[in-house]
Order: C-alpha cells, then sequence, then structure tokens
C-alpha cells in the first residue's frame, strides 16, 4: 500500500491519466466557464430508449471485452470486473448535470447519456445512474435482469438501487453503484458466502422475503445492507432516484469517488485524505492542495471536470431540484 509521504510526494497509485481528458477538452461540457446546454432528456430514458449505432459495442470494445456468446454465470462475472475495472463511482457527474438542469427530472443521467459520457470522459455516477447502465448494457448482452431496491443503514428504504440477475434458475445479486466486487448468488438455504480479493461476502436470508448483505474482511463483519425482491416498477424507480438530489441528499453535499484496483478500494469522502482500504485495513493518504490533480490521477478521470464539480459546491443553485 501506498505510504503518506509518497501520496504527498505525487507518487499516486494511479495510472497515467486517461485520454478522456483530451476528450473532455475538445467535447467543453464546460465552456468559458459557463455550462454547456443541455438536451432534454425526456427520450433519452426509458424502456423505449435505444443506444445510437454500436454505442454499447463502442463501450466493450473500451474496456478489451469480447460480447459473450451467452448469458452465463463466467461472462457476468468477467463483466462485472470489467465494469470495476473502468467505470468509477463518482457524483462529479451528477453535481454538474443538476447545476446546469435545476429539476431532478432534468438532471437525471439516462443510460444512454451516461455511457456516451463514459466514453468521452472515463466517467461513472452514483448508485441509481451506474445501475440504469449497466441494466441497459446486460439485456443489450442477453441477461435477465430487474431492479431492486435496498436499505442501508440509518437511510430509507429506497435510498440504494440494485439488480437481480437470474441465469439457469440461479438469482444473483448485482450491485455497480455501491458496488460490490462481484456478482453474488442468492441463498436457497443457509447463508450464502463469497469471497473476492476485496473482502468476503455474506448473503443471508432475514425474516419473511427480507435478504441481509454483510462482508467482512481482517478488521471483522459489517453488515451492508437490506433487500426484498419484491418488484420495482420504472416509476417507483424514478421517484426514488429524484429524492437522491435534494439538497441534503449525502451525495449533493460533497465530492464523492471510489475506485477498485487490484485488491485496494480508494474512496474520496473527506477534504483531507483518499483512504485506500484492504483486506488488511485502512490507510488514509493525505491529500494536500492542489487537491484536484491528485483525485484525477487515482480516480482517472479529467481535472477539468472534477474542478467544475467542486465550483457547483461552492455556488450551489438557488433552487433545489427536488422542489419538482
Amino acid at each position: 500500500m501506498l505510504s503518506g509521504a509518497a501520496w504527498t510526494a505525487g507518487k499516486d497509485p494511479g495510472a497515467s491519466p486517461s485520454p478522456a481528458r483530451l476528450c473532455y477538452k475538445r467535447d467543453a461540457m464546460i465552456q468559458g466557464g459557463r455550462s454547456a446546454p443541455v438536451s432534454k432528456p425526456g427520450a433519452r430514458w426509458g424502456r423505449s430508449n435505444r443506444p445510437r449505432a454500436g454505442l454499447l459495442d463502442r463501450v466493450l470494445d473500451r474496456w478489451g471485452f469480447a460480447r459473450p456468446e451467452a448469458p452465463t454465470r463466467e461472462a457476468l462475472e468477467a463483466l462485472h470486473q470489467a465494469y470495476l475495472d473502468h467505470v468509477p463511482f463518482e457524483n462529479a457527474t451528477k453535481l454538474l448535470k443538476v447545476a446546469r438542469a435545476g429539476t431532478a427530472g432534468g438532471a437525471m443521467r439516462g443510460p444512454v447519456e451516461f455511457w456516451e459520457e463514459h466514453l468521452r470522459l472515463g466517467s461513472g455516477g452514483t448508485c441509481f445512474s451506474s445501475t440504469a447502465a449497466y441494466q441497459f448494457l446486460l439485456r443489450y448482452l442477453g441477461f435477465s435482469s430487474r431492479l431492486l431496491f435496498c436499505q442501508l443503514p440509518a437511510s430509507e428504504p429506497e435510498a440504494h438501487t440494485a439488480l437481480l440477475v437470474t441465469m439457469e434458475e440461479k438469482p444473483f445479486l448485482v450491485d455497480v453503484g455501491y458496488a460490490l466486487p462481484a456478482p453474488v448468488p442468492l441463498p436457497n438455504g443457509g447463508p450464502e458466502r463469497h469471497a473476492t480479493p476485496y473482502y468476503d461476502i455474506e448473503v443471508r436470508r432475514g425474516v419473511e422475503e427480507e435478504y441481509l448483505l454483510f462482508s467482512e474482511d481482517d478488521r471483522g463483519q459489517r453488515f451492508r445492507y437490506r433487500f426484498t425482491l419484491g418488484e420495482v416498477s420504472e416509476v417507483d424507480f424514478r421517484r426514488a432516484w429524484k429524492r437522491t438530489f435534494g439538497t441534503k441528499a449525502p451525495y449533493m453535499r460533497r465530492l464523492a469517488l471510489g475506485r477498485f484496483r487490484e485488491g485496494t478500494r480508494y474512496l474520496y469522502k473527506d477534504p483531507r485524505a483518499v483512504f485506500a482500504i484492504t483486506r488488511g485495513g485502512e490507510e488514509a493518504l493525505p491529500l494536500l492542495e492542489p487537491r484536484i490533480p491528485k483525485l484525477a490521477r487515482i480516480f482517472q478521470l479529467p481535472e477539468p471536470l472534477l474542478e467544475a464539480a467542486w465550483r457547483t459546491l461552492e455556488s450551489p443553485p438557488d433552487s433545489p431540484p427536488h422542489r419538482k
């Protein structure tokens, strides 16, 4: 693991800056300090949404991922790993879209917009946009899936979302938004445990139709969330998604970034440090000024994107987008 001294010296664990940085400047989300025009999102979201010619194939090509011949467990696990390798958890795109759109409905980044921006910027999203985009990709590749609501500790029942993917009559929990490092089969009786390089995942049956998700590493076991397999309609999903744009929602008040890489999870959740978490423990890597270049390197995101998102936090919109 990288020491604090190495971090402040600029020797961060990120790869060389993403080529998406050049694309970002070319496409100019921020034009001369002003927000670029935003097309209306209505036609870009929903089951009627269709990718532009070759969009998802370009995503797979960017990842170096060959389209699977059949929707098997092995293919699902490989696709999940490819997603984690290339798509970060980030709310920078969300903060910028809110600042431009002004309403929750207008600020939602549907699957086509999500993947187009990923190709340009190397960006990702938070749980709702990531889950919708990943389901979009799964359907394209022939996987059967449906939306789930999950309840995090001390949160509302619909605060988080994931997917239920069924193959050969076996259900799997798939969560790219939180994110879990691998798909997890649901238990048919006793607990189902799955080992990963980051931590072990355990799913248990709770009361009635409830499932409980835990993670465990050398620091002990931690309860992550509870969920049921109840059907989630697109209307319910959109309504829950809109609530995440409230001014008091967690990812509307700070910049949040996450990345999985070679057995280490990197999280930016505190202005003073990036946290590097392994099975053996957690280390806070001091983050001195200037912060943005270091964040861009470790999370492989364009500096202009992070800078623009940071400015929205310094000058929040006058009208909270969750009002409509």
